[in-house]
């Protein structure tokens, strides 16, 4: 049985034994494990495969920390075991457990689909395919009887504040300025709910002969506005494809929302992908995971998606010039510590998901001693004050400067420049980072 060194979290799932007794209680039938392993892909829960006389399953656990501890395996399950009426390719549920039992934290269990990742084979014709899915997910689930208005909206747009206040909207400036832009251009068209998938994309489907065989990772998983996944998938396949591809598939299937609210949605989309990166990056830094891919995500991920959001709010630049590169006067000591006892730990195994995760580490360790993330607050507030005429001098003035006067941010072309040029400084010494996860496509928007 193989069995990855992912830390003492892990034991009891790994466990043959504890596995055998559950399925054979579950299926009703004597049930032997012939092989564990864990998907070496995913930064949400975790994923388990599992092989036994019985079939090959899936376990989905929750995470114990991360960017996703807010969502419930109770809800993945209710949304899949709801979509087997329908003719996607989303896996049988089997049954889910919501305090975890004998494998400790929630999980759910369901039929393990032919296909894999796509990678980088993913291209325009995947992405108008996945358009199609999402045409037919909202198709088969819309409910004429429940209408999306804008207040429900409002309300989405107070929710993700709250949700990543701590993490993003009180740190990145850039992102408070964006944050302003949305509050101003809420959708103002009503619409029928439909079932939203929440985090569409090649990193979660499987493929087979170029064709969509699996439709994973429902976590995120709610009832709201078909943009919601249209700006998600939009999201997720810059770097692979244009966008406009899903829109395409969509439209072969149901009406396409109008351009200005899939924009929105987009910008949405960056700034809550962004916000679940930090979290992710927090829960790395105070011990409740050792995944070395949150906080080089944190870095990497959270300035592309800043950029990209830039670019489809205001029209700005997707590569804009670095603002004065001189050397940060402080690092993140807390993190190079931590970084340094994760890589201590991964050192001592030599299994090929250890290694690949030590030199995550490595490289992510590089970009926090060269300051990747640390902020140059002293020039956007001088070019805050100096762009809007408001006395601005500290942090928190920035941020609430650049929330409360987004129109006027959007239409100074100096300040714009200013705070995108801040945030290309930082990725210009995070390149040793980027050029490594340039590489890998789970986290290729942050190339």
């Amino acid at each position: 049985m193989t069995t990855p060194d992912t830390g003492a979290r892990d034991e009891s799932l790994a466990d043959a034994s504890v596995l055998a007794a559950l399925f054979s209680a579950r299926l009703g039938t004597p049930t032997t494990i012939t092989a564990v392993r864990r998907s070496a892909l995913g930064n949400g829960q975790e994923t388990w495969f599992v092989d036994s006389s019985a079939g090959a399953f899936v376990v989905r656990r929750s995470a114990s920390g991360g960017p996703l501890t807010w969502t419930s395996r109770a809800t993945e399950f209710a949304a899949l075991d709801e979509l087997r009426s329908t003719a996607l390719p989303v896996p049988r549920v089997l049954w889910h457990e919501p305090d975890g039992g004998t494998l400790e934290r929630a999980y759910l269990v369901m039929e393990r689909l032919a296909g894999k990742p796509p990678g980088r084979a993913f291209d325009d014709e995947m992405a108008r395919d996945l358009g199609r899915m999402l045409g037919r997910l909202h198709a088969a689930t819309r409910d004429a009887r429940t209408i999306v208005e804008p207040a429900a909206l409002r309300d989405l747009l107070a929710t993700t504040e709250r949700r990543y206040a701590t993490s993003l909207f009180d740190v990145e400036p850039l992102a408070a300025a964006l944050l302003g832009w949305l509050e101003h251009h809420i959708p103002s068209r009503a619409t029928a709910s439909v079932r939203v998938w929440g985090d569409p994309g090649p990193h979660n489907m499987l493929t087979e002969n170029r064709a969509i065989t699996a439709l994973l990772d429902w976590e995120m998983t709610s009832r709201g506005h078909p943009g919601e996944d249209i700006g998600a998938a939009r999201w997720s396949v810059l770097g692979f494809t244009g966008p406009l591809a899903i829109d395409a598939g969509y439209s072969d299937v149901t009406e396409t929302p109008p351009s200005s609210e899939c924009a929105w949605f987009e910008v949405l989309a960056h700034l809550v992908r962004a916000g679940q990166a930090l979290d992710g990056t927090l829960a790395f830094v105070r011990g409740e995971t050792d995944e070395s891919t949150l906080p080089a995500m944190g870095l990497g991920l959270v300035t592309a998606n800043l950029v990209r959001a830039a670019h489809r709010a205001w029209h700005t630049p997707l590569d804009p010039a670095p603002g004065a590169a001189s050397a940060p006067a402080n690092t993140n000591g807390a993190m190079i510590s931590r970084l340094d006892a994760v890589i201590r730990r991964l050192s001592a195994a030599d299994d090929a998901r250890s290694v690949a995760r030590r030199r995550i580490a490595e490289v992510v360790h590089s970009a926090y001693v060269s300051g990747a993330d640390v902020r140059d607050d002293l020039m956007l507030c001088d070019a805050a004050a100096a762009s809007l005429g408001i006395d601005v001098r500290t942090h928190d003035e920035l941020l609430r400067a650049l929330r409360n006067n987004a129109v006027r941010v959007a239409a100074t072309a100096t300040l714009c420049d200013a705070l995108l040029s801040e945030v290309a400084a930082r990725r210009a010494r995070m390149a040793a980072l980027l050029a490594h996860f340039g590489q890998t496509t789970s986290t290729s928007v942050a190339r």
